[in-house]
């Protein structure tokens, strides 16, 4: 694979990663045994920040920047780790307590991962746009003979495709939904052709999106993708697929839009921090730096899905206001990353 840049040397790394040296950087890259987010850390571990080497800043009161090292009210010290019991799929309900691969944990218990803009319904995945038994929400299940278009029941799927359900769902009365054939993830070009958890639907075709480490957590424009994973900031630019990149702080702000995160995401930019929880400001230039291998990064909340972390949440981007969703710093290790292309 095609290193995107120079890398910082790491200092130590855990079993399961392989080191290769080069001229200009050593880069990080899990050499085998990954088949995606479903191994979480395990597959791509990420880097012991241990040692870190960063300059202590004198903040003029006889007090120094060490940066965000408290855990919140909200969270609990697991080990080294703070973290949220509710949310924390590595610690869901009690610290140790791990949920299965591909769960989450929701409100202390485990439960199906739901990404790319699905709905938890009785632990399955749903589109409420499409599904006639959850249109528009979990409990809506369209009347006999009804289909649902954009969450609504209809009696016909107009200018849109009507592709069966599978034939495994609980369907009872209902046996097909309406879809776009141009941008279903589920029947992309053609009824029950579907994409892979990397890949978006684009004009009837699946493209990458992310890379098949990854998988699509929210789409926030067009031409950029959050892709979801467990990685250090080291190994954040294998998450971007050819033809795009790990996106900058500043493309972040300026293509984000109003869409909230769900997950966490790693910028290109080692992002450093001043200020305080909920009243933070990011900067790619000017701050204090957290440990090695941690700067601050897009943030969903102190916990995400995945159990990725951030002490410090709603940050601004060279500045406290507005909030651009920035935070994480000190301890917080693992993220996916925004990608973006041209």
């Amino acid at each position: 694979m095609t290193a995107r840049g120079p890398l910082p040397r790491p200092r130590r790394l855990r079993a399961g990663v392989s080191v290769a040296l080069g001229v200009s950087a050593l880069f990080v890259y899990v050499a085998c045994g990954f088949d995606g987010i479903a191994n979480g850390p395990g597959a791509f571990a990420p880097v012991d920040d241990a040692g870190d080497e960063r300059p202590t800043i004198s903040m003029g009161d006889g007090s120094s920047a060490d940066g965000p090292l408290a855990c919140s009210l909200e969270q609990t010290m697991c080990g080294a780790d703070c973290t949220d019991l509710k949310a924390d799929p590595k610690n869901c309900g009690a610290c140790g307590m791990a949920c299965s691969e591909l769960q989450t944990c929701d409100q202390g218990k485990c439960t199906v991962l739901c990404v790319n803009e699905s709905l938890r319904c009785n632990d399955s995945c749903i589109d409420p746009q499409t599904d006639p038994l959850h249109c528009g929400s979990c409990t809506n299940a369209c009347a006999p003979g009804l289909l649902c278009s954009a969450g609504a029941c209809t009696t016909d799927c107009g200018a849109l495709s009507t592709c069966p359900l599978p034939a495994t769902a609980d369907a009872g009365t209902a046996t097909a939904y309406c879809t776009d054939e141009q941008t279903d993830n589920k029947n992309c070009g053609a009824c029950g052709k579907a994409c892979k958890a990397n890949q978006l639907c684009k004009a009837g075709v699946c493209k990458d999106v992310c890379t098949d480490v990854s998988r699509v957590g929210d789409v926030f424009a067009p031409n950029m993708v959050g892709c979801v994973q467990t990685a250090s900031w080291f190994q954040r630019i294998y998450i971007c697929p050819p033809g795009s990149k790990v996106c900058s702080a500043q493309e972040w702000t300026q293509r984000h839009g109003t869409k909230t995160p769900t997950y966490d995401y790693w910028t290109d930019d080692d992002l450093r921090w001043s200020g305080a929880d909920q009243k933070c400001s990011v900067s790619a230039t000017s701050g204090n730096y957290c440990d090695y291998g941690t700067p601050m990064r897009v943030c969903a909340g102190k916990t995400d899905p995945l159990g990725n972390q951030c002490r410090w949440t709603n940050c601004g981007f060279n500045g406290t206001t507005p909030n651009q969703y920035l935070g994480g710093c000190i301890g917080n290790k693992t993220a996916g990353a925004v990608c973006c292309t041209p």
